[in-house]
C-alpha cells in the first residue's frame, strides 16, 4: 500500500476521532459537570493531527501520477457495489429473523 493511501486511511480515522470529540464536547457542555476541559484537552491535538495529516494528503495528492482521481465509471459501479452488498445484508437478517420461529 502506497503512503498516499496509508495517509488516507489514517486521515479519515483522524476525522472520525474529530467527530467522536466534538461530539463529546458537546455533551460534556450539555451536562454540566466540568469535564468539559479534559474532552477539550484532547480535541486540541486531535484536531491539529488531523489538519497536518489533511494538509500532508492534499500536497500528496498534487503529485503527478501519485493521484488519480476515481472515474466516473468507477463511482457509478462503487455506489452499486455498496448499494448490491446493503441489499444482501438486508436479505440475510431477514432471513434469519424467519429461521428463528
Amino acid at each position: 500500500m502506497t503512503t498516499l493511501r496509508k495517509n488516507i486511511a489514517a486521515l479519515g480515522e483522524r476525522k472520525a476521532e474529530v467527530r467522536a470529540l466534538k461530539a463529546q464536547l458537546a455533551e460534556a457542555r450539555a451536562a454540566g459537570d466540568g469535564a468539559e476541559q479534559e474532552v477539550l484537552a484532547r480535541l486540541v491535538p486531535a484536531r491539529a493531527a488531523h489538519d497536518s495529516l489533511a494538509g500532508i494528503v492534499a500536497l500528496q495528492k498534487t503529485i503527478k501520477g501519485l493521484w488519480v482521481p476515481a472515474s466516473s465509471a468507477f463511482q457509478r459501479c462503487e455506489t452499486q457495489v455498496i448499494a448490491l452488498a446493503t441489499q444482501l445484508q438486508m436479505l440475510s437478517v431477514g432471513r434469519e429473523e424467519g429461521d428463528g420461529g
